[in-house]
């Protein structure tokens, strides 16, 4: 590995250290109660009005009437909606199983049939359990309503249940024409629920000059064994009404202030599942932010989401709002087949990253799949594809190294020609290049081109849903890092486990790094500080790369295997290096016109000589 490969690392390892800061979170230490498949919730400890009003005894007229009366001066006319006990009922079909409460006509959790959580063991094992979203005892998901009595939500209403099938009716009915009727409806072998709200007999109820308004704040609970990549691909997404897809900041507490826009649907989205609502009409506006906890060792969840949204005002003409709700994993088909940019929450990354994960790699993926039961195993071949599309840059940096390696003789001399004088040595160096047809730069280039995949890649692993829980070799799931050994502690900037892939390529960096420099350039040969840093480099790496997706380092592995395989066959069997040197001695021959930039570059190095010269002719000062 010449000089010039060496800067194009230093370069990729300082943007990879830069993107990795801005990808990687504060780590969460993880708390999990046990979570049972039929999905009960605790009653909240603090008592509403309306719990208070049913824990006197029915016997004290009294006491009920005082009670009665404190629920009137809250609730007016609805005070009798408040009254009541809190039971639960649940739908299910073949992919959710899905948990209602009586009081405020609710979901308390989705079952996700299919999928399990995984957390890490005291002993570094892999413990699973059910997952269920929007389940915690602080999430809401309650209806303002702007009455004449003041702001009433529907989660302190109690409603009574119907079930028919698939389908939960709620009513609440205050017995005096006003009614509040939720309905919700579960596809066969879906993830889709349809829910509408009706709201009867309100014209004179409400202040007609307020919005109704939708509050739901979901704290997004972990599933995943690395809860760093977790947290930072969880936050809250918004598809604005004929516009784009935006979401609020994955790493810091943020707000958006939607006031003016239609927002067609929110998703409140985990690393691999999303709990999504499409409104049939648009919001009118509103507010959606990502909360992160101030000490996150504190909760048992990874952050919050809130959405504060205005519905269309209420008339006896628009009395019902319908929405369809998704609970689901970020599968980017199944979202995709709903027309509305749902896919867009899939962490793919953004600009020409995300147009490769989405539009590239991803399809080859799916097209592996029909051949491959293993997302491993398809790793290896995107790998070797990816190998046989970039090998004509490949090539093309391998002859430029064989003919700098074929001018070395030509330049052995100028070391000792040469010895106090840096920029004459360099100014020489580059003459005699430039003279022969060979430039440093055209080993760089390629190695540049290949970072736009690097990176989609760093973004794709732990993105695609398809390497979750997706066992190849040692590796138990190929969208977190691969535990090959577990420590009995944890290390600074690097964890309690050993990745082994990230051994293996930093292994293979270090062997590739060792063969190149059989080829090293006499400019390599002049800074022996590149020797050094050059292995250096892959050490560095294991730190960096020890809690990453074990796909990526998987990929980095097998690439760096090929890439020992396509250099020595091609160094080997390709190239002829008399040949080189034949059609160099044919160009030195030939006239050449001298390009603008290097007459530049020429005046820059002869400026850089005569300010060595002058400071050499300069009395030294004394001590």
């Amino acid at each position: 590995m010449d000089n010039r490969n060496v800067t194009a690392m230093i370069l990729i390892l300082g943007i990879l250290v830069v993107f990795s800061y801005f990808n990687t979170p504060v780590e969460i230490e993880r708390t999990e109660d046990s979570v049972e498949t039929t999905i009960t919730e605790e009653v909240l400890t603090t008592k509403s009005l309306s719990e208070e009003a049913n824990s006197f005894p029915s016997d004290d007229t009294t006491t009920d009437s005082l009670a009665y009366a404190r629920l009137r001066a809250t609730f007016g006319d609805l005070a009798p909606m408040a009254m009541g006990e809190e039971k639960e009922f649940n739908l299910t079909n073949g992919k959710i199983n899905v948990n209602f409460s009586s009081k405020g006509g609710q979901i308390k959790g989705v079952l996700l049939k299919d999928y399990q959580g995984v957390k890490r063991g005291d002993q570094g094992e892999d413990i699973f359990f059910p997952v269920v979203l929007n389940k915690h005892d602080e999430n809401k998901f309650t209806f303002e309503l702007p009455t004449i009595w003041g702001e009433i939500r529907t989660e302190d209403l109690y409603f009574e249940t119907e079930q028919d099938g698939n389908s939960l009716l709620f009513t609440a009915d205050n017995k005096k024409g006003q009614k509040i009727i939720k309905q919700y409806s579960l596809k066969e072998d879906s993830y889709e629920i349809s829910y509408s709200i009706d709201l009867q007999g309100f014209e004179r109820s409400m202040q007609i000059e307020k919005p109704l308004r939708l509050y739901f704040k979901n704290n997004l609970n972990p599933y995943e064994k690395n809860i760093d990549y977790e947290r930072t691909y969880s936050t809250i997404y918004y598809k604005i009404d004929e516009g784009g897809t935006d979401y609020c900041s994955c790493r810091n507490s943020d707000t958006e202030d939607l006031t003016g826009k239609s927002i067609k649907w929110i998703s409140s989205s985990n690393q691999f599942f999303n709990f999504t609502l499409i409104g049939n009409a648009p919001f009118e506006g509103g507010t959606v932010e990502t909360l992160v906890p101030e000490d996150p060792q504190t909760v048992d969840y990874l952050k919050s989401t809130v959405a504060h949204l205005n519905l269309s005002k209420y008339s006896s003409n628009s009395s019902q709002y319908n929405f369809t709700i998704f609970a689901g994993p970020n599968e980017f088909e199944l979202l995709k087949s709903y027309n509305l940019y749902l896919e867009d929450i899939i962490p793919f990354g953004s600009s020409i990253f995300g147009s490769i994960n989405r539009w590239i790699i991803r399809p080859l993926f799916n097209f592996m799949e029909l051949f491959f039961n293993n997302p491993g195993i398809s790793i290896v071949f995107l790998t070797l594809l990816v190998k046989l599309f970039m090998y004509p840059l490949t090539y093309k940096m391998l002859y430029s190294q064989a003919k700098m390696s074929a001018l070395k003789p030509r330049l052995s001399h100028l070391k000792d020609k040469y010895k106090d004088d840096a920029a004459g040595l360099q100014a020489e160096t580059m003459k005699i290049y430039r003279e022969h047809g060979a430039s440093p730069l055209d080993g760089c280039f390629p190695m540049f081109l290949q970072m736009p995949i690097w990176f989609a890649l760093y973004r794709f692993f732990p993105a695609s849903i398809d390497f979750r829980q997706a066992e190849f070799l040692w590796a138990t799931d190929l969208s977190t890092y691969d535990e090959f050994i577990t420590l009995p502690f944890e290390l600074p900037f690097y964890g309690a486990h050993v990745s082994l892939f990230t051994i293996l390529w930093a292994g293979t960096t270090i062997l590739y790094t060792w063969y190149n420099s059989q080829q090293m350039s006499q400019m390599t040969n002049m800074n022996p500080m590149m020797k050094y840093m050059q292995y250096f480099m892959p050490i560095m790496f294991i730190f960096a790369f020890n809690n990453f997706a074990s796909g990526l380092t998987a990929y980095l592995f097998f690439s760096n295997v090929f890439n020992i395989g396509q250099t020595f066959v091609t160094r080997k069997f390709i190239i002829d290096e008399q040949k080189i040197i034949a059609k160099m001695e044919d160009y030195k021959k030939k006239p050449k016109k001298k390009s603008s930039f290097q007459d530049k570059l020429e005046k820059a190095l002869a400026e850089q000589q005569r300010i060595a010269k002058e400071k050499e002719k300069q009395p030294k000062k004394n001590k």
